[in-house]
């Protein structure tokens, strides 16, 4: 195939079209190319199929993270660590991390996570209504990514409104300008906690990175601070965006609710098969160091191919039936914490959270029903896919009584 013969499709992931018709896109995709090319954005090429989405993600000779932004438009913000990097120095920035992300590390926190839950469901319960969202969805891995690093918690909506904001407004938008203003003023929180720990350590995560080496190279400030930038961005929305999409899923859906409440130990499973189905962050770029070929189409060095997580989790080739929500599906290879170098450092942590949330929420609420304020929806989902408002009304829907 010559580059003149690859497909061209004017795929917009800001765009209304594809937060209708999300699948029905993807699907299309698929069945044009491995590679299709789009003119939005200044151009770059789309591949969607489950194949060759993991061998570009497992390649980073060919296939570059080091750019400015991966995101599309490029949100040209300050670098986060170690994703915006590849081997061997990606492998520096993941051995320092590491460390904090372990089963084990992860344990030590659970029962703070469990505290915060209790503590919000019991609002929700007392109140017998609750917009998820911000009250129990976001709040509580926002809560713990602040402890994780060592921040104060009760701080947490300086980052977590900026953040869900910036995601959930169209680029360029007044809204997402403002949002974007919020995140570069608490870039300059992170930089006075990190100097503060320089001169009063106190054996937290921030203080941890400041003294920490790998193989003689001694992590600089400007590392600490964006390896810190990258655990809140990587830490907060992701799982409040999975958890809100869990929430309105249940809401919508008697019968998966029903399915779960009967038997709590089917939550893990489920959890992944909700994470395939709609994963929080549907694609990254990555950035073409040489021209060669993907499944036989050419793609030429210094061009843009955004990887689409989002596709390949809806791919017929590895998954029967895609479009169903089959919470026991088994075994469930999906790409939503990603594959390869970059596969997410925090997935033990997201699943945790997300277990313990979703274990707690149906014990205490075995039903609960949409209220007449209903679900939210945000004005794009081309950067994170996430629900803005989820709001319920605790007990039976008396519609159905």
């Amino acid at each position: 195939m010559n580059r003149s013969d690859i497909p061209t499709f004017a795929f917009d992931h800001h765009s209304a079209d594809f937060k209708d018709r999300r699948l029905e896109i993807y699907e299309e995709l698929r069945g044009l190319s491995p590679v299709v090319h789009s003119p939005t954005h200044d151009g770059f090429d789309v591949i969607a199929r489950y194949a060759d989405v993991g061998e570009i993600a497992r390649d980073p000779e060919r296939f570059s993270s080091a750019a400015e932004s991966l995101l599309i438009p490029s949100n040209r913000a300050r670098k986060l660590l170690p994703i915006q990097v590849d081997p061997p120095e990606l492998d520096r920035f993941r051995a320092l991390i590491s460390p904090f992300l372990t089963p084990r590390a992860i344990r030590l926190h659970e029962s703070a996570i469990q505290v915060d839950i209790d503590e919000a469901l019991a609002r929700i319960l007392e109140r017998g209504t609750a917009e998820l969202v911000n009250e129990f969805c976001e709040l509580i891995p926002t809560r713990a990514t602040m402890r994780l690093i060592g921040f104060d918690p009760n701080n947490w909506e300086v980052f977590a409104k900026p953040l869900h904001d910036a995601a959930f407004s169209i680029p360029g938008s007044p809204e997402q300008l403002e949002a974007i203003r919020l995140i570069h003023q608490f870039d300059s929180i992170i930089e006075k906690e990190v100097d503060t720990r320089y001169d009063y350590p106190c054996g937290d995560l921030i203080s941890e990175l400041i003294k920490s080496e790998f193989e003689g190279i001694t992590t600089s400030r400007e590392e600490v601070v964006n390896l810190v930038r990258m655990l809140i961005f990587g830490g907060m929305d992701t799982v409040g965006a999975a958890m809100s999409n869990v929430v309105a899923m249940l809401a919508e859906r008697d019968d998966l609710r029903q399915f779960l409440v009967a038997d709590l130990e089917r939550i893990p499973r489920a959890i992944e098969e909700f994470l395939r189905y709609e994963p929080p962050i549907q694609g990254f770029a990555r950035y073409v160091m040489e021209d060669t070929n993907v499944s036989g189409c050419p793609v030429t060095q210094g061009e843009r191919v955004f990887i689409l997580w989002g596709s390949a989790n809806h791919d017929e080739t590895e998954f029967a039936d895609p479009g169903t929500i089959n919470l026991e599906r088994f075994p469930n290879r999906h790409f939503t914490f990603g594959i390869g170098a970059h596969r997410c450092m925090g997935s033990t942590m997201a699943r945790t959270e997300m277990r313990m949330m979703l274990e707690s929420f149906l014990k205490a609420m075995p039903d609960f029903y949409v209220s007449e304020a209903g679900i939210l929806e945000p004005n794009t989902i081309g950067q994170i896919l996430s629900k803005r408002e989820v709001n319920v009304t605790v007990g039976k829907d008396p519609q159905l009584a």
